[in-house]
């Protein structure tokens, strides 16, 4: 089975700029770590807030968050590079 990226091998994604919900969304991650937010119906709550599935999926297609599934459940946390990219964008 192929895998279908949306980019060529070798080549990182081109970065998109954040806008607000986007950087909520990754505030709201990077206040959850280590732990993150854990998958419920219609998005992904934990302690520190809650993402919806379609803000949460496309951090994950930009590769500024993951999905871990090594717990009970899928868990949703944030990568090097979502932490970057929140550090390089506007004041909070």
């Amino acid at each position: 089975m192929n895998r279908l990226d949306p980019h060529p091998a070798g080549q990182p994604a081109a970065p998109v700029p954040l806008d607000p919900s986007t950087r909520k969304a990754l505030r709201t991650l990077d206040r959850a770590r280590p732990l993150g937010l854990a998958r419920i119906t219609g998005g992904f709550k934990g302690i520190a807030g809650h993402v919806d599935a379609d803000t949460g999926l496309a951090l994950k297609d930009q590769g500024l968050a993951r999905l871990d599934y090594s717990g009970h459940y899928p868990r949703l946390k944030i990568t090097r590079a979502g932490r970057s990219a929140l550090k390089k964008g506007a004041p909070r």
